[in-house]
């Protein structure tokens, strides 16, 4: 198993279970491989053929290649081994690649570049391309050459994306847009089912929850805002950041469902683990505890009508109505320099005092743990004569707005914590372990406390 990384123009390989080794093969992409651009996106997807691994780039083109075949490579080898170039001189798109993504129902053959003019290229292999060849350039596709690539395109007006994810059946796409949207998209057809709207700035990340029924995103707002895909509404803010946020991700490994009350009415609760890195430096844990309403439930028919939302957090929650903390929690990169001065001294945070070695530290299992006194929210009842005849409510806005400040649910970290020296841009969940990695290209991991205790001598 491996780790691919990209970094300035390198795209390195390094191995999976250490990264204090020097990684595998390190490849270069200077402007004689590719004009303009350097890799700013990568998707790795294991197929048949062994073309497997899509690099994007800032100057809007694609390369598809083989990771086995880098792998082979001889030592010292540092070019690298293309089979085909996607969107050659900016073709169909000269701006930066958002994303690329394998489509989960495409079985390693279709995949699809998310731009940051706001458009979405799909392609499709070319059959008569192998990845198991020498380091020349196979094919390029495009247009003309076969006249099938990119086989569709989606095009919203939301300013560009800047990141997007399907969720884990894929017939849904989540695009987190420059205009501060996050949209959820039907795939493959590109209607816009639902989304909602950043309070500041524009939305970095995307990300959906293990059973697709939360979407979390972060951005320029510091925030990290969790979203009800099938209660169509924001339902919880997590504050902790000091800068923007640029990856969230959800533990699947801590992240189940209990059931609760007596029969016939019996409350599911879901508790997941979110985790959340930004250009502050730090990392940031979050434990959430959704409630849903069986009587809503059996209205609607679905999933959905969530009762409440609480957090296992031992961090003091501040007070969401007072107008002093509203003040208090604008960043100063927020305001204007007159405001800056005050907020200085009104301003104070208080962080969680969890050691590293803590980092993914479960605080018991689904059946033990019980909702915390710190509740921080009762969502918004249904209305009387809904509740009596079984109404269903009247569906949202495709986008919801962003919610007023008094309003929202803010949620504290349950673990705070500085982590590299550079702004942090990416992290992933394992079983075993947190990878985190910054902008310099350093990559690091965080043992769960259980693999650090049993591999101690003694």
């Amino acid at each position: 198993m491996y780790m691919v990384y990209n970094v300035g123009d390198y795209l390195h390989v390094a191995p999976f279970d250490s990264t204090e080794k020097d990684p595998l093969c390190s490849l270069i992409f200077n402007p004689s491989a590719v004009r303009d651009g350097h890799p700013c996106c990568h998707a790795y997807y294991p197929t048949r053929d062994g073309l497997d691994l899509l690099v994007g780039f800032a100057n809007g083109e694609v390369l598809l290649m083989s990771l086995r075949a880098q792998l082979q490579a001889p030592p010292g080898n540092s070019r690298p081994i293309v089979a085909a170039t996607l969107n050659p001189d900016q073709m169909h798109d000269s701006s930066r690649c958002s994303a690329v993504l394998w489509a989960p129902r495409g079985n390693g053959t279709q995949f699809l570049v998310c731009h940051a003019s706001g458009s979405i290229l799909v392609y499709k292999k070319n059959p008569g391309m192998t990845g198991e060849s020498s380091g020349k350039l196979l094919s390029s596709l495009s247009s003309k050459s076969t006249g099938s690539n990119p086989c569709s395109t989606i095009s919203l007006a939301c300013g560009g994306f800047n990141d997007a994810a399907f969720c884990p059946d894929g017939s849904r796409l989540a695009v987190a847009c420059r205009d501060g949207s996050v949209r959820l998209l039907e795939w493959p057809s590109g209607a816009c089912l639902g989304g909602y709207q950043s309070y500041y700035g524009a939305a970095l990340c995307v990300c959906w929850s293990p059973d697709a029924a939360l979407l979390a995103s972060g951005g320029e707002d510091d925030l990290v805002t969790v979203y009800s895909v099938a209660d169509r509404q924001v339902v919880a803010f997590g504050e902790g950041h000091a800068s923007w946020v640029g990856r969230v991700a959800f533990d699947p490994w801590l992240c189940s469902t209990s059931s609760s009350g007596g029969p016939g009415c019996q409350v599911q609760e879901k508790y997941y683990r979110l985790g959340s890195v930004g250009q502050d430096t730090s990392m940031c844990l979050w434990d959430l505890m959704i409630e849903e309403d069986p009587l809503v439930n059996a209205a609607t028919g679905q999933a959905g009508g969530l009762k409440r939302v609480a957090s296992q957090s031992q961090v003091n929650i501040p007070t969401v109505s007072s107008s002093a903390n509203l003040a208090a929690h604008q960043h100063q990169h927020h305001m204007q320099p007159d405001q800056q001065a005050a907020a200085a001294t009104a301003h104070t945070r208080s962080t969680s005092d969890v050691a590293l070695a803590g980092v993914g530290a479960s605080a018991g299992t689904a059946s033990s743990r019980t909702a915390s006194g710190n509740l921080l929210a009762l969502l918004k009842q249904q209305q009387p004569h809904q509740q009596a005849t079984g109404a269903v409510p009247q569906q949202a806005a495709p986008v919801a707005p962003s919610l007023p400040r008094r309003e929202m649910t803010m949620l504290p970290p349950v673990m705070q914590q500085r982590i590299h020296v550079e702004p942090v841009s990416e992290m992933l969940f394992t079983e075993e372990a947190i990878f985190t990695g910054c902008c310099s290209g350093q990559i690091k991991c965080w043992l769960r406390p259980g693999l650090l205790s049993s591999e101690e001598p003694g």
